[in-house]
């Protein structure tokens, strides 16, 4: 929120990166500060050097800078780059895509499947350096609800928050997902609180995805998206999570594509258009205001492709199957 009102553009950088990464990370993006708690005070130095301000915020309290007069908010512009998000893409190597200010506020205001509301208690697990994690937050601040962080991220330490923080919303990977079953399976705890999971990240096995839904029993939701394309591509709403009967088919989809999004499968080898029924090469591009204006370089407005071979279903459902690779980044 302070970045935002200053007009400042909020980095995300992995922790888990080597210290030389980060500080190639922080040189390319121009970081000025980096706002860090006591814990990782020492290493943000070291990654800071002699040019960039650390700032250690101190979690005992609720106004961390209380002892410094406060600052007008600045005068928003569209394309103001608001945050920036890193990816390694097929090199490996950091890489930089600012999303700027519109695209931000568009992305997060835009409607969602996720039922969100000021009584709603998101689990925050994705990190926040990542798309999925600040996008969480976002809608957290958007819709006033309650947001809950956990220290201990083990399978048993994730159902603890569940429980005693009556959690009602949360994201996981496909892979958590298989051992949060497993782990409820031995050892059942009580989230009747619990009301509704996004998944998303990789594919997930009907059967998996069968099995989760009978042992959570709450709505789900597939999400698809990549930091290139702005955030999300497509959804699979929780009322085509349909377990038997006419349109089943549907657990094996990746969903519709979200506002604004363009998909299109074509054939591998000729590159042309393919009907309902037919396999090729999928692939999408986000909305146009995700590009941001300021910059240049890796803009999420890239076209992206899948890789893999998808076939088209009639009613607008992307299939998506273990075989198929998850969005692959153009840059």
């Amino acid at each position: 929120m302070g970045a935002l009102r200053q007009r400042s553009a909020l980095v995300g950088l992995n922790w888990r990166l080597p210290d030389a990464d980060l500080v190639a990370c922080c040189r390319e993006v121009g970081v000025t500060h980096i706002f860090t708690s006591a814990d990782f005070a020492e290493r943000a130095q070291v990654v800071a050097g002699d040019s960039i301000r650390v700032e250690v915020i101190d979690q005992t309290t609720a106004t961390p800078w209380s002892d410094r007069d406060p600052v007008a908010p600045r005068e928003p512009h569209a394309e103001d780059v608001a945050m920036v998000f890193f990816t390694s893409g097929s090199t490996g190597a950091p890489k930089a895509v600012p999303y700027d200010r519109l695209g931000v506020e568009i992305g997060a205001t835009t409607p969602v499947v996720h039922g969100f509301d000021p009584e709603s208690r998101l689990l925050i697990v994705p990190p926040v350096f990542h798309l999925a994690g600040a996008y969480w937050v976002q809608y957290g601040l958007l819709y006033g609800s309650r947001q809950v962080y956990v220290a201990d991220a083990s399978p048993a330490g994730i159902v603890r928050a569940l429980s005693e923080q009556k959690i009602t919303h949360a994201v996981f990977v496909p892979t958590l997902i298989r051992i949060l079953i497993d782990q409820l399976k031995a050892e059942p705890a009580d989230i009747s609180s619990f009301r509704h999971l996004a998944y998303g990240a990789s594919p997930i096995t009907v059967a998996m995805l069968r099995e989760a839904m009978e042992v959570f029993d709450s709505e789900f939701c597939q999400v698809f998206g990549m930091t290139e394309a702005g955030g999300v591509v497509t959804y699979l709403a929780p009322e085509d999570h349909i377990l038997e009967g006419e349109h089943s088919e549907r657990l094996g989809s990746a969903g519709r594509c979200t506002v604004g999004v363009e998909a299109q499968v074509r054939d591998m080898l000729t590159g042309a258009l393919v009907g309902p029924g037919e396999s090729g090469s999928s692939g999408s591009a986000p909305p146009s205001w995700h590009t941001s204006t300021s910059t240049g370089r890796n803009s999420p407005a890239a076209s992206s492709s899948t890789g893999g071979s998808t076939p088209v279903t009639s009613g607008g459902w992307t299939p998506t199957a273990t075989s198929t690779s998850k969005a692959a980044p153009t840059t």
